[in-house]
């Protein structure tokens, strides 16, 4: 887990803030088609807390290099403060220290490449150049912000989500929390064609929790409707650079970075955190030509619990998600709500309730047992099992954290069974 000493964070790395955000990553559709398939649809941002918010993320992503540098030459001098004695038993421990900052150096670049497009979006560039709707204080402020440990954590915990969505390395992590889900949605769209032969891109697929979006373009490579939404920056700035810009910056062989040269700890051979991962292992490009495929920026309920988005999608797709809220009610809400009737939920996740240990932030935290009973008052359950699963983890480590995850496929009650279960829809 991330640290949780400044800004709340969760197992994603994501804010604690609450609020719809105002500003949205470009949009992803047909990438075949030889004009740009880069949309920005946001206005400039007006809320000053937002503003502040970004720049915060960008600061940090800024900081890690020489943030990260310091921590190596820290470790340096400390070992120097050993005896020649103690050093020599050691000899290679310097040299790998050298090694590990020009990883680092290798994760700036990358850092860098998603900074570059994040900073030419118009409505961010057109609030940095004119300050619109900030009073002075608020500008004074933009240049005072401070980057704290935290932040920089989440950095290193975005590299290890690049990792898991969008290398080699990651598929045996998708395999095990993406590919069911991938696969009950196959099935989910055989039932909702009901042998007729329909379009898969009239199927619409909401991936809430999308975080760097390799299950929601992997579903968007189906060819069904799909949108993905997160609330973090850390992440949107990621998956927009991996979804957008990426195939532009890199060889043949992928672009190169080192997730793991941050852990210290439980290591067996210090090749393993040195060892470089390419990303990313598929042509991001390469969707089918009537996909229709986007990502919004957004808390959850703020996005979809809005009026216009209610009986809007079929299915509702949610991968180590429920437990990332205040009040896993309230998404549930959501979910029965914006689903058409008879629309799937499919969940795959655990119940690690990521305000569980907060003093000033509220959480409601239920028991599985207790999510089925209230599940089964909106919906059908036709299918659960628990599944094992590892979430950015390092294959070579000593360490290893397994969760054991809830997976379940789920139908919403039509009104009718509604009426019989008692329950008022809506």
């Amino acid at each position: 887990m991330a640290d949780r000493r400044t800004i709340q964070v969760s197992r994603d790395g994501s804010s604690k803030r609450k609020k719809e955000s105002l500003w949205s990553p470009p949009v992803v559709t047909n990438q075949n088609e030889e004009e740009s398939y880069i949309h920005s649809s946001a206005a400039p941002l007006s809320d000053p807390e937002e503003v502040r918010h970004i720049q915060r993320v960008i600061l940090a992503f800024r900081r890690y290099l020489n943030v990260s540098l310091a921590r190596m030459d820290r470790r340096k001098r400390d070992f120097l403060c050993l005896s020649d004695e103690l050093q020599s038993w050691v000899p290679t421990y310097i040299q790998n220290l050298e090694q590990g900052k020009e990883a680092i150096r290798k994760n700036d670049k990358l850092l860098r490449y998603i900074l570059s497009t994040v900073e030419n979006f118009e409505s961010f560039r057109a609030e940095e150049q004119h300050g619109s709707n900030l009073t002075d204080s608020d500008k004074a402020v933009r240049y005072t912000l401070e980057c704290y440990e935290s932040d920089i954590e989440k950095v290193r915990s975005v590299l290890l989500h690049i990792m898991r969505d969008w290398s080699k390395l990651g598929e045996p992590e998708r395999e095990e929390c993406y590919q069911p889900l991938i696969n009950a949605t196959r099935k989910e769209f055989e039932r909702y064609c009901n042998s007729a032969e329909v379009d898969p891109a009239s199927f619409r697929v909401l991936v809430p929790g999308a975080g760097l979006g390799r299950l929601a373009w992997e579903l968007a490579r189906e060819g069904f409707q799909v949108q993905g939404n997160d609330f973090t920056y850390y992440s949107l700035f990621s998956s927009n650079y991996i979804l957008n810009y990426i195939m532009e910056d890199t060889q043949v062989e992928g672009m190169e970075f080192y997730p793991f040269i941050h852990q210290t700890t439980n290591v067996v051979d210090s090749a393993d955190i040195l060892s470089p991962v390419y990303i990313p292992d598929v042509d991001t490009r390469q969707l089918p030509s009537f996909s229709n495929f986007s990502m919004v920026a957004g808390d959850f309920v703020e996005v979809y619990g809005c009026k216009h988005q209610a009986e809007q999608w079929d299915c509702v797709v949610t991968c180590f998600f429920m437990d990332t809220a205040h009040n896993i009610l309230e998404y549930i809400n959501v979910i029965k709500t914006i689903l058409k009737p008879g629309g799937a939920w499919l969940n795959l996740g655990p119940l690690l309730y990521h305000y569980a240990d907060t003093e000033d932030e509220p959480s409601i935290e239920i028991s599985l047992e207790e999510l089925r009973r209230v599940i089964r008052m909106f919906f059908d359950i036709e299918f659960e099992e628990m599944r094992t699963c590892s979430y950015t983890r390092n294959p070579r480590s000593m360490l290893e954290l397994r969760y054991r995850c809830s997976f379940f496929v789920a139908h919403k009650k039509r009104a009718t069974n509604l009426s019989n279960s008692g329950v008022a829809d809506g």
